[in-house]
């Protein structure tokens, strides 16, 4: 039963990491990266916050396809569910712009938690010199009425970095600083939190080996040469 219910409190504190997606400027000097797991291409990190008590995460792997598919992939709010662990809802509740939306998750917990929702403003931009795509998910907590079946969250500030490293080769980084809301110990976040990333981001790579994602071109992105191609 103490398992069960161990593996029932990590799963939930797990999900609560995964929205698309923080390079975090504060006064504070930031501790080092830890590296938390090292296993089939995907890095997990993570430090101490100098403006919260909840660790700062970041993610690292290389992704194989063009930057339009992955982009693509981050995008598409109604697909999280199929690969963003934990995550029971997802949808867009407004487009602003071909590179702007408004997106609502849903992540639902063991009893005895409330399960969390999150409302972010997620962009994307392209640095026209680089090509390196950048993402930003901003919590937006006000946009919607909260349900009282759900604890919204506060705060959460996660980034995609796309940066093309050869022929349809993507160095992805994603790093993340949030608050769950609610009366969950720190203590038990920072301890649990590295599994739901991991498991996300490993999924990352089936997403944009699937055809609509695969053969998709955003007018919004230029697919980038290197300097070895």
């Amino acid at each position: 039963m103490k398992n069960r219910l161990h593996s029932s409190v990590s799963l939930f504190i797990a999900l609560l990491f995964l929205s698309p997606l923080l390079s975090f400027n504060h006064s504070g000097s930031p501790e080092e990266w830890q590296l938390r797991r090292d296993n089939k291409g995907v890095k997990v990190y993570s430090r101490k916050s100098a403006v919260s008590s909840i660790d700062e995460l970041k993610v690292e792997l290389t992704v194989r396809g063009s930057l339009s598919a992955v982009t693509a992939v981050l995008m598409d709010a109604a697909n999280y569910p199929n690969w963003v662990y934990g995550c029971s809802e997802s949808r867009i509740i407004r487009r602003v712009s071909p590179t702007e939306q408004y997106q609502y998750q849903l992540m639902s917990a063991p009893f005895p938690f409330s399960d969390r929702d999150v409302i972010n403003h997620f962009t994307v931009r392209q640095d026209a010199v680089t090509g390196i795509v950048y993402t930003a998910s901003i919590a937006t907590p006000d946009i919607l009425p909260e349900s009282k079946d759900a604890v919204r969250l506060p705060f959460f500030d996660g980034r995609y970095e796309l940066k093309p490293v050869g022929a349809d080769q993507v160095a992805l980084t994603y790093t993340l600083s949030l608050d769950p809301g609610g009366s969950l110990p720190d203590w038990l976040i920072n301890m649990t939190f590295v599994t739901g990333p991991y498991e996300s981001l490993s999924k990352l790579q089936r997403e944009v080996d699937r055809p609509q994602y695969k053969n998709l071109r955003l007018p919004f992105i230029q697919e980038w040469k290197t300097s070895n191609e």
